[in-house]
């Protein structure tokens, strides 16, 4: 990325991953958010058929 392309802390970053295989198989695509990222709900849209479950919630040892 070209440092006129680089985002600002704050500015909103949008991608696509898209998975493509020949043929049907069940795969898994680990894509971590990073530490103070937030996840805007209803944000995320795939095709029928592909499931999204969302991580655990870290627990906070005391």
């Amino acid at each position: 990325m070209a440092p006129s392309q680089a985002l600002d802390y704050g500015d909103p970053l949008t991608y696509t991953v898209r998975l493509l295989y020949p043929d049907d198989r069940t795969s898994v695509l680990y894509d971590p958010v990073p530490t103070y990222t937030i996840y805007i709900s209803g944000s995320l849209s795939a095709p029928a058929g592909v499931a999204y479950t969302r991580p655990p919630t870290p627990s906070v040892a005391r």
